[in-house]
């Protein structure tokens, strides 16, 4: 099968004065084929050299690390959108594709439904749904900074297939045991709260939030995410009453 069009990488728009991430870092080449370690994302209707020092179990310390590794090593200052894309590559050298219908590729798992994102992790390459990624840029920025989740905080100790999204008791196979649902889970919300916490910095989403008078469709333009992905970040940050 003939691999999709690369991604072309978004360049970053700060929205106040700043030292810039857009100029920051250079585009990783695409690694070689090899055989496949994945994580795919279940598509959802709602949204919601590496770099050792993220390399942690917790995922809010391990997404602080990552962009305080970042700004670091390229001089750069905070300003919204998240560069989510050039970390990724410059940091860790994954390669964002898109594909079709990313059950097609190579190792993914075809019983699983649509799939929004995967994480190969051999061929260090985080595929997103062309598709939805037209659809909701903030949804493919998400799915991509879940899929670094997964690499950071994963990788290491995974070798094998996982869908990126817990499901339901009646999803599981009959031989699937409680414990593998479990760490399934646990696994996920922990890519959720890593990809939060990459997008929508703490401070940097409390400032915004001020500038803006807690505008949510302003915020989320911003930060380039989706509404319902702000709007339960500011819910988590106490900066929004909650039924906001």
């Amino acid at each position: 099968m003939s691999s999709p069009p690369r991604v072309q990488l978004a360049t970053a728009r700060p929205c106040a004065a700043s030292r810039r991430w857009d100029g920051a870092a250079a585009t990783a080449q695409r690694p070689r084929r090899a055989r496949v370690s994945a994580f795919p994302t279940r598509r959802s209707s709602s949204s919601s050299g590496s770099s050792m020092a993220a390399r942690t179990l917790e995922p809010t310390a391990a997404a602080q690390a990552l962009l305080r590794d970042f700004e670091g090593r390229y001089d750069v200052g905070e300003a919204p959108p998240v560069p989510v894309e050039r970390i990724a590559s410059a940091l860790l050298g994954l390669f964002v594709d898109e594909a079709d219908d990313i059950r097609t590729l190579p190792g993914a798992p075809a019983d699983q439904g649509r799939l929004s994102g995967m994480l190969d992790a051999e061929e260090m390459i985080v595929w997103v749904d062309r598709g939805e990624a037209r659809r909701s840029p903030g949804r493919r920025r998400f799915t991509i900074a879940h899929e670094v989740g997964h690499f950071v905080l994963h990788v290491p100790v995974v070798h094998k297939l996982f869908p990126d999204r817990a499901v339901d008791i009646k999803e599981i196979d009959e031989g699937s045991s409680a414990a593998k649902l479990s760490k399934h889970r646990g696994r996920e919300r922990e890519a959720n709260i890593f990809a939060s916490e990459l997008l929508m910095p703490e401070p940097l989403v409390r400032a915004q939030a001020t500038a803006t008078g807690f505008n949510l469709p302003a915020l989320a333009k911003r930060f380039e995410v989706s509404v319902p992905a702000m709007r339960l970040r500011l819910r988590l940050l106490k900066l929004l009453p909650p039924l906001a």
